[in-house]
């Protein structure tokens, strides 16, 4: 099974052209409450597909259930956009094949927390290999809201590098991992993944965590990483996780290559089962209290 992440933004909105009157939730302006409102939308995309031909990436809702301020949406999400061959691959058989407009889907998970009272809403997405429908269906429901309120607008911004606990917490270990390839070995032009090759880094010593400041400059892409990870300068590494703690619970992230890096937080690592929709559902909501009071809002799970 792939690894599967997740990620979380905030949702909030102003009045249009003036971002710092930020409104109440959970009302909308014409005082019906965000979540029911959501909901509703949520299941209309049941009958219709969210279908995004820019990035190629296609889902399905195929279940919304809700729990008092808690919104669990299930999804049949993937990609799309070039033709190829379904492939054994144990026995290295053809199985078929699939054209640009199949997608190759896998369910996911999303879930919106909306509290009594505040300015924030949070989304989170469940992501497998890199997309999850509930980042669409959320930008699908702005799309809505600008289009209804046209004196308002609807945001999004991504919040986990804004998490309260993620500023506090200090980097415990750093794990690389390379993916190697029948290619890389033979000359048959096969590209199957042979097997992984992980390099991993903790502390010497007695010493729990690293120096804040080597956290700080792995986490903004100011560090050589294949240097430091002991991987040749040629490698491609595939992924770079991170353990963090804060003396009381440990949380591991899947950092990207960008200049200013998305972290996401490791639900299940590869070769492990998914979790089931309630599961993800109590994962985000133990995430909740921490990045609500960041914004000044208090978060009571029912």
């Amino acid at each position: 099974m792939p690894k599967r992440t997740m990620t979380i933004s905030r949702l909030w909105f102003h009045e249009f052209r003036k971002p710092s009157m930020v409104q109440d939730l959970p009302l909308l302006p014409d005082g019906r409450d965000l979540i029911d409102v959501f909901e509703a939308h949520a299941n209309l995309a049941k009958s219709s597909s969210l279908v995004r031909n820019r990035n190629e990436t296609y889902a399905v809702v195929t279940n919304v259930d809700r729990d008092d301020r808690a919104l669990t949406v299930t999804f049949r999400s993937g990609r799309f956009g070039e033709d190829g061959e379904i492939t054994d691959v144990g026995s290295g058989a053809s199985r078929g094949t699939f054209r640009r407009t199949d997608a190759t889907t896998v369910i996911t998970h999303g879930v919106l927390l909306v509290p009594r009272s505040g300015t924030s809403a949070l989304a989170f997405t469940e992501r497998s290999g890199g997309f999850g429908g509930m980042s669409h269906l959320v930008e699908t429901f702005n799309e809505w809201f600008d289009g209804v309120f046209h004196d308002h607008r609807m945001k999004r911004d991504t919040v986990v590098q804004s998490d309260a606990w993620l500023k506090r917490a200090d980097l415990m270990k750093v794990t690389g991992t390379i993916r190697k390839h029948k290619s890389d070995i033979a000359t048959d032009g096969q590209d199957e993944v042979l097997g992984t090759l992980k390099h991993v880094i903790e502390p010497g010593g007695r010493e729990k965590y690293f120096p804040r400041r080597l956290r700080d400059r792995l986490m903004e892409n100011k560090i050589n990483r294949n240097k430091f990870l002991a991987f040749d300068e040629s490698d491609v590494v595939d992924e770079i996780d991170i353990t963090l703690g804060d003396g009381d619970q440990e949380k591991t992230f899947e950092i990207d290559d960008e200049k200013t890096p998305t972290l996401r937080l490791v639900l299940t690592k590869s070769g492990e089962s998914p979790l089931s929709a309630e599961k993800v559902k109590k994962r985000a909501m133990s995430e909740a209290a921490d990045i609500f009071a960041h914004y000044d809002v208090e978060w009571v799970s029912s």
